[in-house]
């Protein structure tokens, strides 16, 4: 390193330390190597450096402060004499500050919940045939046969979630409702073979299926449908049988679908759903022809419940039975319940359906 640079160099430390009153600095350079390592100095090679710091004080006067930087650990060369600096800012360029950067921020992240929500919104507006799940909005309706004279009816509708679902079926009709998917399901007891449906929803769309039922000649089949919530009520007892007792089938003891698939005793089912407007809902008995016997016939019979919430209300119902001659018997029920002191009592309806007996040859 040159003596000017050393002279420049030792000016700026001493700005820097004596806060830019500087006049004069004075320093020493002896050309070497260097020393040797883990050995005695290499007096051929050694470097001491000294700083004095003049500070200006009065006019012109100088105090000479000296400052020597670590003990002399080596043989050093004359000193070279001192070069006079003039104080002036222009000896000493510091570099500019550079430019503080700019702040980076990031967008805060979105909760889970709302980007997934923002996302679906994207789905539905890029494609609007596509539900919140991705799924088409195709409408689909399946139908197939399952032991016991039942269709399992499978509906998807995944652009109509918690839609009013409506099911055609000889003259039953009854209300389903889809979940949050667009998904129903039902078993819905057959009347014919084949069994012709028809599926309604909202928006318009209907659908139809056709289904062999292989198993229809097996049983005897009634029905009672009621709209809004009447709730009526279907019996079948065989005579002999006490209300109540063992063998009485209703809401209370429906039997089991399996008893009457293997032919020992009859099932009721409760079909329909109440939770969409103007529910249409029905009770449902299935009798196996091989668990009927000459001696006791079954007798078939409906009750009205009248209570706080139906006394006095008109009731439109029907009727629905499936004659051994494979016709369906389909017979409106229209009439008025009786008024509010009658609430707790039960309103009769018989002779609505022949009884069940064995057939005749």
């Amino acid at each position: 390193m040159s003596v000017a640079k050393m002279i420049m160099r030792g000016l700026s430390l001493a700005m820097l330390a004596g806060g830019g009153a500087v006049v004069a600095v004075q320093g020493g350079l002896m050309a070497g190597g260097g020393n040797t390592r883990g050995g005695a100095p290499d007096t051929s090679a050694a470097t001491l450096f000294s700083a004095s710091t003049a500070e200006t004080a009065g006019s012109g006067a100088q105090v000479t402060r000296a400052a020597t930087v670590g003990p002399a650990l080596f043989t050093t060369a004359p000193v070279a004499p001192a070069l006079p600096v003039t104080s002036s800012a222009s000896l000493v360029s510091l570099p500019d500050a550079e430019p503080a950067a700019a702040p980076v921020t990031t967008a805060p992240d979105l909760p889970a919940a709302l980007a997934d929500a923002v996302i679906r919104a994207v789905v539905r507006d890029t494609d609007p045939e596509v539900s919140d799940f991705g799924l088409p909005c195709d409408v689909t309706v399946s139908a197939s046969a399952l032991p016991g004279a039942l269709i399992a009816v499978d509906v998807m509708a995944p652009c109509q979630p918690e839609a009013r679902v409506l099911i055609e079926h000889s003259g039953l009709t009854l209300t389903g409702r889809t979940d949050a998917m667009g998904l129903m399901v039902m078993d819905l007891p057959a009347f014919q073979s084949p069994a012709y449906l028809t599926v309604r929803l909202p928006e318009g769309d209907s659908r139809n299926a056709l289904v062999h039922i292989p198993d229809l000649d097996a049983f005897d089949r009634v029905a009672v449908q009621w709209e809004e919530d009447r709730q009526l009520m279907l019996h079948a007892i065989p005579e002999g049988t006490a209300f109540g007792a063992p063998g009485h089938i209703w809401q209370e003891a429906p039997g089991s679908l399996d008893d009457a698939v293997t032919g020992r005793s009859g099932v009721l089912m409760n079909l329909g759903s109440a939770e969409v407007d103007t529910p249409m809902l029905a009770q449902v008995i299935t009798y196996p022809r091989r668990a009927l016997t000459e001696a006791a016939p079954v007798a078939l019979s409906v009750d009205a419940p009248i209570t706080d919430t139906t006394c006095g209300k008109p009731v439109e119902a029907r009727a629905i039975e499936l004659a051994r001659s494979g016709e369906v018997e389909v017979v409106p029920l229209n009439l008025t319940l009786p008024g509010c002191d009658a609430v707790g009592d039960y309103l009769v309806l018989q002779n609505l359906f022949a009884d069940l007996t064995v057939a005749q040859n």
